[in-house]
């Protein structure tokens, strides 16, 4: 498992300038703006796309059918994907509490830690939604394939947000919106579960 996350880690070292390039943009701009939490959505929103570029790496480079060749499991493999994701998760949390920190005391901005870490918290925990969504979709399609899909469940949550309204569907209540912090990890975690799990059942009847 520690060799396949290494492997990832040294395949997107590949765009890491990229990466460097865009965070380093999105951080001036939050700067000159004074726009903190703009850094902490970009930045979460290019990390949550790692774990889908190495999977994308592996399709290019037939990892796959390589990788079964050696005494790796399949769910090794997928597993590993979800390991993966949760690293990149937390570190996208650790640097966006250490630069929202210090946007915070040297911009004089008027949004606190405490609410600008409520937006860092919700952005992990979204991250890992939609890597949990994704990801039983990749493992069946593929990268290239899923690209459609992909796109629809980005842009599901707007379409359904735009909708509600016209469709004379309220918001959710205040309550239940105090009560989401409460709600929301247990959820997240079984919906991971039942990530893995169909992740798994996929990819062990996949052929390369």
């Amino acid at each position: 498992m520690k060799g396949l996350i290494i492997k990832d880690f040294f395949a997107l070292a590949r765009q890491a300038r990229i990466f460097l390039a865009a965070t380093a943009f999105y951080l001036i701009y939050s700067i000159t703006t004074k726009n903190i939490t703009m850094f902490a959505v970009m930045f979460t929103m290019f990390m949550g796309f790692l774990p889908i570029n190495t999977m994308a790496f592996d399709e290019q480079s037939k990892w796959n059918k390589y990788a079964l060749s050696m005494p790796l499991t399949r769910t090794d493999i997928v597993l590993s994907k979800y390991l993966l994701s949760g690293i990149v998760a937390l570190l996208a949390i650790l640097v966006n509490f250490a630069v929202t920190a210090i946007l915070i005391r040297f911009t004089n901005s008027a949004t606190g830690l405490k609410e600008a870490s409520l937006y860092i918290l919700a952005g992990g925990g979204v991250l890992l939604f939609y890597v949990a969504l994704l990801l039983p979709v990749l493992f069946k399609f593929g990268v290239e394939k899923g690209r459609m899909l992909m796109m629809a469940v980005f842009l599901a949550p707007l379409l359904i947000a735009t909708l509600l309204p016209k469709l004379g569907i309220p918001w959710p209540n205040v309550s239940l919106l105090e009560a989401l912090p409460h709600l929301a990890p247990p959820a997240l975690l079984v919906f991971l579960l039942i990530s893995m799990a169909t992740s798994i059942r996929i990819y062990q009847k996949k052929e390369f």
